[in-house]
């Protein structure tokens, strides 16, 4: 006799229910698991440098979580520029710890979602600090731009990556082996600069080729090759009648008149000229910042990373591409590379050379379980600023219960400003 069979001969009150029983002491059906995605491993690093200044401190934030695949630069910016690395340290933890609570929700957000949100919060934290601070001529103007990469576990096991930006500091992808088989570094992001804004659809006075040109000019611009300034001007005159924007129009008229006063050519005149950012990530006209927010694909072996214009503005996409494959071919750590790349930024000494902060942040992304071959190293976060007792809520621009998430993440903004 079975153990079923017997078990219902002693109790036959329960023979109502044997389908049930019978059903439940079956030898249970073996059920084909889902493998385990793989997890993501970031050889991280993260280089800062201050300007050549006695006694200053430096405008740049820099961040590298691997714990949350993020990695951020924040390039400080004001009229006095005192105290402008409040601004750029304030975004870089406000969007820390947004982004940390919107991954923790009960229903976490994820990609492009999280970072919008994230920027928005940095942009309110920095304005409330500000205006805690009207009576502080060196706090009351501050600004930063803001660039983060997030690399996530997309849901096909895949890494994906998304950038938020604003301002001039820029994000690449550096691929050893891109399609054809040659390293390629590819520029995610887009300055908020004169330069970029004249490459835009609707208004089209430069090409992406020129733009780059522009960028790249290892000469001061004089080997850019574009038409006279008051030929351009003109054009400029042209498109600022045809745009039914009126800010822009007004804008494109003044830029207009500038160039026409200039005393080199155009392409000195925009080289020179990108160094001027067109928005940070506080506008200058309320409501009107455009967070630049996507989403980028990633592989294996990819370095991802965030520059200020202290490594942008002097270094070539050239040189930066050689300094990583070197890098890479001499089996260094991503910390060290990036500490090759910012010191060869300090020390040039070319046309592009430039007195500057400079900051540095990323990783190369491994998808492969190789932990035990990564440096023990982890970029922690920078201390938190500000307390929930001192950044006041606003439920008209937040709902209260995501602020207070955001609250108190932070500390004292006191200690600030002294």
């Amino acid at each position: 006799m079975s153990f079923r069979e017997s078990l219902f001969k002693a109790f036959p009150s329960i023979l109502g229910e044997a389908p049930k029983i019978a059903k439940a002491l079956e030898k249970p059906k073996a059920v084909e698991k889902k493998e385990a995605l793989p997890p993501l491993y970031f050889d991280a690093g993260a280089q800062l440098i201050a300007k050549r200044v006695d006694g200053r401190v430096s405008q740049d934030a820099v961040l590298s979580d691997p714990e949350l695949g993020l990695f951020m630069t924040a390039d400080g910016v004001g009229s006095s520029g005192k105290k402008a690395d409040l601004a750029s340290r304030l975004a870089v933890e406000t969007v820390t710890a947004a982004i940390k609570q919107y991954q923790n929700l009960e229903v976490p957000l994820r990609g492009e979602e999280v970072m919008r949100l994230a920027m928005r919060d940095a942009e309110e934290a920095v304005e409330q600090f500000r205006d805690q601070h009207l009576d502080d001529v060196q706090i009351r103007e501050i600004n930063t731009t803001l660039t983060a990469i997030l690399v996530a576990q997309g849901p096909d096991g895949r890494p994906q990556g998304v950038l938020g930006q604003v301002g001039d500091s820029r994000a690449y992808r550096f691929r050893l082996a891109a399609k054809n088989g040659q390293p390629e570094l590819l520029k995610l992001s887009h300055d908020d600069n004169v330069v970029e804004l004249l490459t835009s659809p609707d208004i089209a006075l430069l090409t992406p080729d020129e733009a780059r040109a522009i960028d790249q000019s290892q000469d001061g611009g004089k080997d850019v090759h574009l038409p006279p300034p008051e030929v351009f001007a003109s054009h400029m005159d042209q498109a600022a009648r045809s745009t039914q924007d009126g800010s822009m129009a007004e804008y494109l008229t003044g830029l207009a008149e500038t160039l026409r006063k200039t005393q080199g050519s155009t392409g000195e005149f925009f080289w020179q000229g990108r160094a001027k950012i067109s928005q940070a990530l506080i506008s200058q006209r309320e409501g009107q910042t455009q967070h630049k927010i996507s989403s980028f694909t990633v592989e294996d072996g990819d370095i991802v990373f965030t520059i200020s214009d202290g490594i942008g503005d002097v270094l070539t996409e050239a040189k930066i591409q050689d300094l990583l494959v070197d890098g890479l071919a001499q089996k260094k750590t991503m910390a060290e590379i990036f500490q090759q790349i910012a010191q060869a930024a300090r020390d040039d000494r070319s046309a592009r050379q430039k007195n500057d902060d400079i900051g540095i942040a990323g990783a190369q992304v491994h998808v492969e379980q190789v932990r035990a071959q990564l440096p023990d190293w982890t970029g922690r976060a920078p201390e938190p600023l500000i307390e929930a007792s001192d950044l006041q809520k606003n439920p008209t621009e937040r709902e209260a219960e995501r602020r207070e998430l955001i609250a108190q993440q932070l500390l004292s903004a006191k200690r600030l400003a002294k």
